[in-house]
């Protein structure tokens, strides 16, 4: 399998930009951009011009030079602001503090208002810390921290309260973030195996879906309290997946999920709704919009870019690229556009 990873010569650092009304990509001069990465965090910036990339990652398994038979962790700890505006990159000087928090990859990216200030803080759930073989058992395989940053303080950690549970390190997780509870959830991921004992296998499922180092469970971070709670929700449920879509719906107050792929590289095309129950989190159910989708859905894929946005029909999710395989099996690229709309008043299936 070594040869079908992606390799660093795959990856790039053109900065492209996609005009929504007419649905055309035209590509952004720079100079002096980051190295080329993937997996990196995207984030706004101060104003609407500006925009963050935040760690990401070079080829898993890079084989070191100078130490035949090593490999060199190509995790960045850094991060860069673009400005559309005059076409520039510059780097954000960061404490050595900070480095070390930035240095990850495949992190989940949501924002939130501080309370307490007012201040907006881009927020980071998780990740992986490292591109060696076996990089979740290694040390900074997976994380499972929230990391926050204001213009004030700089990036820290939000750290648990006393005696929390506390879900299992991962990368790739669909996460919502539902302003008006100051709460986080957490749903599935890609994590270390040795440590995961959360996952019962189900016999009626295929084989394929239940290898323990791709989970389906579901976490909620509440950030006035700082605990962490698992919800064990009956009813039917999200198969696992890592790598797939998470949002927020402001409109229909519920976490959207989409695709997503299996230990094996499989995508997933599945479409579902945490409806969330604001009163009690625990009596929050999920349902499965792939019976409510009119059209085609896209094909299973993993890695797509995507962003949403309340319109006057709705609530509308758009998917960008993607493949419907992960690295390991040299899936192509797609450059296919989707745009689901969730109407403001749903019909009864």
């Amino acid at each position: 399998t070594e040869s079908t990873q992606v390799t660093q010569a795959k990856l790039s650092n053109a900065t492209f930009a996609l005009n929504v009304d007419d649905q055309e990509w035209f590509q952004l001069t720079h100079v002096d951009g980051p190295a080329a990465r993937c997996d990196a965090t995207m984030a706004m910036g101060s104003s609407s011009n500006l925009v963050r990339v935040i760690g990401g990652r070079g080829a898993f398994r890079t084989p070191d030079p100078k130490k035949p038979g090593q490999f060199i962790d190509t995790i960045q700890h850094n991060e860069y602001v673009y400005n559309a505006a005059t076409g520039a990159w510059t780097e954000i000087p960061l404490r050595h503090v900070e480095a070390d928090l930035v240095a990850r990859a495949a992190a989940a990216r949501f924002y939130r208002t501080d309370p307490a200030t007012g201040e907006r803080q881009t927020c980071i759930f998780g990740g992986l810390g490292n591109t060696l073989p076996r990089f979740f058992a290694q040390t900074k395989g997976v994380f499972s921290d929230i990391i926050v940053h204001t213009p004030s303080q700089g990036w820290r950690v939000v750290a648990p309260a006393a005696g929390s549970p506390v879900p299992l390190g991962r990368a790739w997780a669909n996460t919502a973030y539902i302003p008006e509870l100051d709460l986080l959830l957490v749903h599935a991921g890609f994590g270390n195996q040795s440590q995961n004992t959360s996952i019962t296998p189900d016999p009626s499922l295929p084989l394929d879906w239940v290898d323990s180092n791709v989970y389906d469970d579901l976490w909620a971070f509440d950030f006035g309290t700082r605990v962490w709670t698992r919800l064990n929700l009956p009813g039917p449920k999200p198969r696992e997946r890592s790598g797939g879509i998470g949002v927020w719906d402001p409109v229909h107050k519920a976490m959207i999920i989409f695709g997503g792929y299996n230990f094996f590289g499989n995508g997933t095309t599945d479409f579902w709704a945490l409806n969330v129950n604001f009163t009690n989190i625990g009596a929050s159910r999920w349902e499965d919009l792939s019976l409510r989708v009119e059209g085609s859905i896209p094909v299973g894929r993993i890695g797509a870019a995507h962003f949403d946005r309340v319109t006057p029909e709705g609530f509308e999710i758009w998917i960008v690229g993607g493949a419907d395989k992960d690295a390991r099996f040299d899936s192509p690229p797609s450059a296919d556009i989707y745009r689901v709309v969730l109407p403001t008043v749903l019909a009864p299936v």
